[in-house]
Order: structure tokens, then C-alpha cells, then sequence
């Protein structure tokens, strides 16, 4: 995973400002163990937890378009808010990581990307991300 300190700790303070074992958590590592998670469907795995609220279920491959992209689709929209703003950051993430292993596309793309959608979506959490990538 790329990130610059800044960044793991922004994510980290973003997902949990209290808890001291939170960027292992951003990282992707078990914080038992502190080694790497185990590979899951993680994209799939923030589709369906973004899509809890709502009606439609967001469909794993729209989701990595999105971030592949950095284009929201106005139905869609509400379950990428949700995923920026209430779900684990950590997954987000890990669903980050797992996209640019799947589709073969540069992480840092796709960190730029999510910048992109943290404005298009106008997320609270995620608000200060844009300047820690653009910056790095």
C-alpha cells in the first residue's frame, strides 16, 4: 500500500481518533498478529455494507468503476456517501487496494480518484483528503 505518513495518519484519525491501533487497521494489518488480512472480496464486501440503508444494492462492479474512475452516477451516489462517510474506512481501503490488483492500475490513481469522489459527494469525513493527495 502507498501512503505517505500524512495520509495513513489522516485515514487513521478519520476512522477512529481515540483508538491507538486504528492506522493498523487502515493499513490493512490484523492487529492481534500484525500481519497483512487475509485476501477477501473486499470491494464486494463495501458494496453490500454500503447498500444496507437502502433499497438497491450497489452492484461490486459499479463500485470499482467509481473508484476506478473517480465519476459518481447520481443513483449511486447515497451508497458512495455512506462508504465515505459512516462505513470502515478500513475498508474502504482494502477495497481500494484489491480494485488496483484486479483492474492493474496504480494505487496512487486510485487515491487520486477517491479524492475526486470525497468532493463530488461532499464527504464530512474525507473532507481534508484531496490536500493530502495533491500535496504527496
Amino acid at each position: 500500500m502507498q501512503l505517505s505518513v500524512a495520509q495513513a495518519a489522516y485515514l487513521a484519525n478519520a476512522c477512529a481518533a481515540d483508538d491507538p491501533l486504528s492506522v493498523l487497521r487502515v493499513l490493512g494489518l490484523d492487529v492481534s498478529t500484525l500481519q497483512t488480512l487475509p485476501p477477501r472480496p473486499w470491494a464486494d464486501m463495501a458494496a453490500r455494507t454500503c447498500s444496507v440503508s437502502y433499497r438497491g444494492r450497489l452492484p461490486t462492479d459499479v463500485l470499482r468503476a467509481m473508484l476506478l474512475r473517480g465519476e459518481t452516477w447520481d443513483p449511486w451516489c447515497p451508497h458512495l456517501a455512506y462508504l465515505l462517510d459512516e462505513a470502515p474506512l478500513s475498508l474502504l481501503v482494502l477495497a481500494l487496494e484489491e480494485t488496483s490488483r484486479y483492474h492493474d492500475v496504480p494505487i496512487k490513481c486510485l487515491w487520486r480518484n477517491l479524492a475526486r469522489l470525497v468532493v463530488s459527494c461532499q464527504s464530512r469525513r474525507l473532507a481534508d483528503w484531496p490536500a493530502l493527495v495533491n500535496a504527496g
